[in-house]
């Protein structure tokens, strides 16, 4: 097992992640640390105390697990969205194990085609999509008059599946 796929896997989902015994040695102890054992397994965390942790987070977020898979399931839709973000607690990098996944979506496209491109991508994340979808007019009218809703997105960071974030403000 590829201990630098499972530490990015452990940092986009929050679980804990299995090992074999016989590939445990395999994993490095400071990036991870046993949560428990189950005859024939142990489970590993991701070492959240580890000095570097956020830093560490942060790039493997933005650079590979639910931002891609997410990515991967607009695809067919992007004609229709001028852009796309994760918001809420994944996009301030502040989940805990059952946090779902909050996704932006602004475009010509409607809340159920949203939620038929990702509903798939819930059992590769292993966590729940939540897709909330505005037109561009909309979104913009929103903005203008500064929806608390709106200003509680804008506000906080949020990862870039597609398009840009000027083009939503």
């Amino acid at each position: 097992m590829n201990a630098a796929r499972e530490f990015i896997r452990a940092c986009n989902q929050g679980e804990n992640r299995v090992f074999p015994p016989d590939n445990a040695h395999r994993v490095r102890l400071h990036f991870f640390y046993a949560s428990h054992i189950e005859v024939k397994w142990v489970y590993y965390q991701a070492n959240r105390a580890l000095p570097v942790f956020e830093e560490l987070a942060s790039i493997l977020r933005k650079t590979s697990g639910v931002v891609e898979v997410l990515a991967n399931a607009l695809a067919p839709l992007a004609n229709k969205i001028e852009a796309a973000f994760v918001f809420g607690s994944v996009g301030r990098g502040s989940e805990s194990l059952g946090s779902d996944v909050d996704v932006l979506i602004i475009g010509e496209i409607g809340f159920a085609e949203a939620v038929q491109a990702l509903y798939a991508a819930q059992d590769i994340v292993r966590r729940e999509i939540n897709p909330k979808v505005y037109q561009l007019g909309e979104w913009k009218i929103l903005v203008d008059k500064k929806d608390a809703f709106v200003l509680e997105i804008l506000n906080n960071p949020m990862l870039n599946i597609m398009g840009h974030f000027n083009d939503i403000k």
